[in-house]
C-alpha cells in the first residue's frame, strides 16, 4: 500500500463471508432533522407570553383607574375607600373565628328624690274677726258714760281702719292708722276709753283691713239698751 494506514485484517470464523476493509474512519450516526421553526415548542412560549402581557396590561390599567379615583374623590373632599373588588390581592377565604361577645356595663339608674317643697302661703287678705260688746247701757240718773269695746284680727293684712257709721273706715273713717289685729286700746291718745253716745238709740262701728293692693272691711251695730239723754 502506498500509504501507512494500517490496515486490519478480519479472519473468517465460519463460512465463505467476505472481508471487510476498515480504513480507521469513523462514520457517525445519522442526525434526526431539527425541528422546524416555528414548532410547538416555539408556540407555547409565545402564548405564555402573550397571556403574561396580557394581565399585567390589565392590571396597569386597574391601577390607573384606581388612582384617578382617588384623585378625584380627594379632589371633591371626600374620603374614599377602594373597592376590594378593584384590589389585585386574592381574596382570602373568611375567619371562622368567632367574634368577641361585647361587654355590656350596666347603667345604674339614680331616682332623684325631690325634696318636699311646702306650697307658698296664701296671700289672700281676710278679716278673721270683729267683736264688740253689742249692747250700751246709758243712765240718765247717775249720767257716767259707757264706753266701747271692740277687737279685731286679720290675715296678712297690713294695717287697720277705724270708723263711725261708714262702710270704708279708710276713707270714711276716723283717719287713724291701726295694726291689722288689735283692741280699743290702740286707738290714740285722747281716745281711750272710747265713749259711746247715749244721746244714740244705736251706733254703728267699723273696721277695715287693707294689705297685698287689697282691702276688707266689716261693720258691727252697738244698741243703746238704757236712757237716751
Amino acid at each position: 500500500m502506498s500509504d501507512n494506514t494500517p490496515t486490519q485484517r478480519f479472519d473468517q470464523a465460519s463460512g465463505d463471508a467476505p472481508t471487510e476493509r476498515f480504513d480507521g474512519v469513523v462514520t457517525p450516526p445519522p442526525r434526526a432533522p431539527d425541528a422546524p421553526p416555528g414548532g410547538a415548542g416555539e408556540g407555547k412560549g409565545s402564548r405564555r407570553l402573550l397571556v403574561t402581557l396580557i394581565v399585567v396590561g390589565v392590571a396597569l390599567l386597574l391601577a390607573i383607574l384606581i388612582v384617578l379615583f382617588v384623585l378625584l374623590a380627594r379632589g371633591n373632599g371626600a374620603t374614599v375607600i377602594p373597592s376590594a373588588s378593584a384590589s389585585m390581592t386574592p381574596n382570602t377565604a373568611p375567619s371562622m373565628a368567632p367574634s368577641p361577645t361585647p361587654s355590656v356595663t350596666p347603667t345604674s339608674t339614680t331616682t332623684a328624690t325631690k325634696s318636699a317643697v311646702p306650697p307658698p302661703a296664701p296671700t289672700t287678705l281676710a278679716i278673721t274677726s270683729f267683736t264688740a260688746k253689742l249692747t250700751a247701757q246709758c243712765d240718765s240718773k247717775t249720767g257716767n258714760p259707757v264706753y266701747l269695746k271692740v277687737a279685731w284680727a286679720s290675715k296678712n293684712g297690713i294695717a287697720a281702719y277705724f270708723g263711725v257709721n261708714t262702710a270704708d273706715a279708710e276713707t270714711g273713717g276716723q283717719g287713724w292708722t291701726l295694726p291689722p289685729s288689735g283692741n280699743q286700746n290702740d286707738f290714740p291718745s285722747g281716745y281711750v276709753p272710747f265713749v259711746f253716745p247715749c244721746g244714740n238709740t244705736s251706733q254703728n262701728y267699723t273696721i277695715t283691713i287693707v294689705g297685698n293692693g287689697t282691702k276688707q272691711s266689716k261693720t258691727v251695730k252697738v244698741v243703746n239698751t238704757g236712757d237716751v239723754y
